[in-house]
């Protein structure tokens, strides 16, 4: 038990402070403190979504996480309006929404019959007090009340205001390879006749599974006539071809779930750990229906997931009978697709195996292992390249015109493919 609550401790400290949110240059999605858990967002409810709702719309974002503790917090949120590159735009407040900053969360509500205290809280945007007034990228930072300097997380979003027809493309002919290990994209943008501009006023983002680390932004296009900019054969819309997300799902502390081994139970802490996991850069293929390195928060014992689903310590193992020359990390959004001490494995010599165990709230749950390439997630070590897998791609349009103060998002497009 002593070292248990030991392991406890030890995970929270690796979680970074938030007073280094305002020394990085770009906003993302991320938790500044030990005691804030299982952020997600959700576009329209749904979880499978991209984080994009539509401008004056019915469209709305939920933001939702717990807190670690028997009695709410007083939290405030505020909201920040975002260049492309999610740097900190130039409008003010009352130029990019309605209502105030630092508004109250109402929406909360405590756990109920689980073996680690919580309170679940929720936030819509937009709502009866902020009101969305342009497209573009937002950025929603909660603190606890009178500490708005220290966040505790920021959640990222966008807001588009359709103006602009994207048209994509996959193939796995790549200009490099041919069926091979890589996936490219090719990209045609439509703009409308009202929109007088150069190349030089879009930029036009691209990624792959909604992963921040492997984005790139798109310069000169291959061709440009009156309306149309035309992006094929771009070296930077050539992506790693990755393989498949591994799956696992710890919906019951009573049974094994998919991919679990074993379930146990040290006081005050459920621990599931799961089968060790092979190597597949050097195997063949295999497809499997996952859900792009998402996850899913469920309970087979509880009526209301958000407040029922208990927090159990999940324990990860990769076999390898020695260690890499790179640092091996697991790659998902339940550590929102980062590559740092949260999701960064340690070699256990005497098993001969990667291993890592983590707090994570009863769902299903994506994941790869992956190393780390010039900032970029790569899964050429142990996950292997290979040109079937299922992609998720998304392609941003954003439009500042001559003189304009801040980044229009004038389209969004979403698609699966390989």
């Amino acid at each position: 038990m002593i070292k248990i609550r030991f392991f406890l401790s030890l995970t929270l400290l690796l979680i970074p402070s938030g007073i280094h949110l305002f020394a990085q240059k770009t906003f993302r999605t991320d938790v500044f403190s030990p005691i804030i858990q299982t952020l997600q967002l959700k576009a329209n409810g749904d979880w499978l979504r991209p984080p994009v709702i539509n401008l004056e719309s019915s469209d709305y974002i939920e933001i939702c996480f717990d807190e670690f503790s028997a009695n709410q917090t007083r939290f405030t949120y505020s909201v920040i309006h975002c260049n492309a590159d999610w740097t900190k735009s130039s409008l003010t407040t009352g130029e990019y929404m309605t209502g105030f900053q630092n508004q109250l969360l109402h929406d909360y509500e405590p756990s109920f019959n689980t073996t680690m205290d919580y309170v679940h809280y929720k936030q819509h945007f937009p709502n009866d007090d902020v009101r969305f007034l342009v497209s573009g990228n937002y950025a929603i930072l909660i603190s606890e009340e009178g500490k708005e300097n220290n966040p505790v997380l920021s959640a990222c979003f966008s807001v588009v205001e359709q103006q602009t027809k994207i048209q994509m493309s996959i193939t796995t002919n790549t200009d490099i390879d041919f069926n091979k290990s890589h996936q490219q994209l090719s990209v045609t943008i439509d703009y409308p006749s009202n929109i007088f501009s150069t190349m030089q006023d879009f930029k036009i983002y691209a990624l792959q599974n909604n992963r921040r680390d492997n984005m790139v932004l798109l310069a000169a296009p291959s061709g440009v006539q009156p309306g149309k900019l035309t992006y094929q054969h771009n070296r930077k819309l050539i992506f790693e071809a990755g393989n498949e997300y591994r799956r696992f799902e710890t919906v019951s502390t009573q049974y094994n779930g998919m991919n679990v081994q074993s379930v146990s139970y040290y006081s005050p802490y459920y621990h599931q750990t799961l089968f060790s996991d092979d190597l597949r850069s050097r195997k063949s293929y295999i497809y499997d229906e996952d859900q792009n390195g998402k996850f899913f928060i469920r309970s087979n014992d509880a009526y209301n997931y958000d407040t029922e689903s208990d927090y159990t310590f999940v324990h990860f193992s990769l076999p390898c009978e020695h260690p890499f020359s790179d640092d091996i990390y697991i790659l998902s959004e339940a550590f929102y697709n980062l590559l740092d001490e949260r999701s960064k494995m340690k070699y256990n010599y005497e098993n001969k195996a990667y291993e890592k165990a983590v707090l994570l709230k009863q769902g299903l749950y994506n994941y790869l292992y992956v190393s780390q390439k010039d900032g970029r997630a790569t899964t050429g070590l142990a996950e292997g390249n290979y040109f079937q897998t299922e992609n998720e791609y998304m392609v941003l349009v954003y439009y500042r015109p001559p003189g304009g103060r801040y980044d229009k998002l004038t389209g969004m497009q979403n698609m699966k493919g390989h």
